[in-house]
């Protein structure tokens, strides 16, 4: 039996070796939201960081799933904790007004100083079903007594008028002799 491959693949496709690192450009997989995030918590410090710098000097941006997930929840555990009040609707309400739109990322920062506004309450009232009218039973009325005589008048006219009764001829025979 082939050992397990990572990643999917079509049931009939040769196995792929297993792989610890993240897939390489080609390979990599098309996110409909990537998420970029500008900002993090420096682990070493107190302040925000924007990016990595790996061995080689060049900053890294974060981005991705697997970063924008541990800040989005992270945010929300803050906001949580800050507003024990607030209703699952409310806390994810509150972080898409604190998301900024022109960067595509959410600002914890934002999301923490900041309270959206209210929402209003909206008033409700009942609303009932016109009555009907007393006319409209008579009208209904008149309207089919109105078809059945129209009816009536077609298959009236439609009939024949009877035949005249036939009289017999009698004939006579004037050429016959009389005896």
């Amino acid at each position: 039996m082939p050992p397990p491959s990572s990643g999917s693949k079509p049931p009939k496709a040769p196995p792929r070796p297993r792989s610890i690192r993240s897939p390489s450009p080609p390979d990599q997989p098309r996110l409909s939201a990537p998420g970029h995030v500008p900002v993090a918590l420096a682990p070493d410090s107190d302040g925000w960081v924007s990016a990595i710098t790996p061995p080689n000097g060049e900053n890294q941006e974060f981005h991705g799933t697997s970063f924008a997930a541990p800040v989005v929840a992270g945010t929300a555990a803050l906001l949580r904790e800050r507003y024990p009040e607030y209703s699952a609707a409310e806390l994810r309400e509150h972080l898409f007004a604190s998301a900024q739109s022109t960067t595509d990322s959410l600002d914890p920062l934002a999301a923490l100083t900041t309270r959206p506004a209210p929402t209003p309450e909206y008033r409700t009232a009942a609303i009932t079903a016109p009555v009907a009218e007393e006319h409209s039973v008579d009208l209904r009325v008149l309207i089919v007594l109105a078809s059945v005589m129209v009816v009536l008048a077609i298959a009236t006219g439609l009939r024949r008028p009877p035949a005249p009764a036939r009289r017999r001829r009698r004939l006579t025979n004037l050429f016959k002799e009389e005896p």
